[in-house]
């Protein structure tokens, strides 16, 4: 999945949202910051997604990101763990977290 984050305009934004109808076979879903006036355009990742992507980043100051999804079997083991039993965060979390995604090769 792709998210183009971007500032524009009201004017920018409902360009936005007719490219969205545009092409709904791209777009996930678009979303808009009150306070920050920053839009969000989940789209996915595939040749038009990244055109449209391009395209959205051209009208305003933006940031293009790939989403990764990961699914519970490519969590290590340890962070299920911690995740599932227990109930409150701990500061030692934080290193062995820190080890295992790095063990994993999930995290550089």
């Amino acid at each position: 999945m792709l998210l183009a984050e971007v500032m524009v305009p009201q004017n920018g934004y409902r360009n936005i949202l007719s490219l969205k109808n545009n092409y709904k076979n791209v777009v996930v879903s678009v979303e808009r910051s009150r306070k920050t006036g920053i839009t969000r355009v989940f789209m996915k990742n595939t040749p038009e997604g990244w055109w449209l992507a391009l395209r959205i980043i051209s009208m305003g100051a933006g940031k293009l990101y790939i989403l990764k999804e990961i699914s519970i079997m490519d969590i290590p083991s340890k962070i299920l763990e911690l995740g599932f039993k227990e109930k409150k965060w701990k500061p030692e979390f934080k290193d062995i977290i820190d080890g295992e995604l790095r063990r994993w090769r999930l995290k550089e």
